[in-house]
């Protein structure tokens, strides 16, 4: 099944869309339903938990502990 998805601003009381030539002839389903972005533009302000681990462990031997724990 071919399906066509255009996503448009509505400015008025008519849409315009653009059918390929391939649906010619055929009966087709128009729904319209509204679209909400599903990215957001507001960031995440992580200056409160920034800073540095001080550590003297070996950081290859611990990372491949946990690994294996998984196995």
């Amino acid at each position: 099944m071919k399906a066509l998805r255009q996503i448009k601003k509505v400015t008025g009381d008519k849409i315009f869309l653009d059918i390929p030539k391939s649906f010619q002839g055929m009966q087709v389903e128009i729904i319209i339903l509204p679209y909400y972005s599903k990215i957001k533009n507001k960031k995440y302000n992580f200056s409160h938990v920034a800073g540095k681990l001080k550590w003297d462990g070996d950081a290859v031997k611990e990372q491949r502990g946990i690994r294996d724990e998984w196995e």
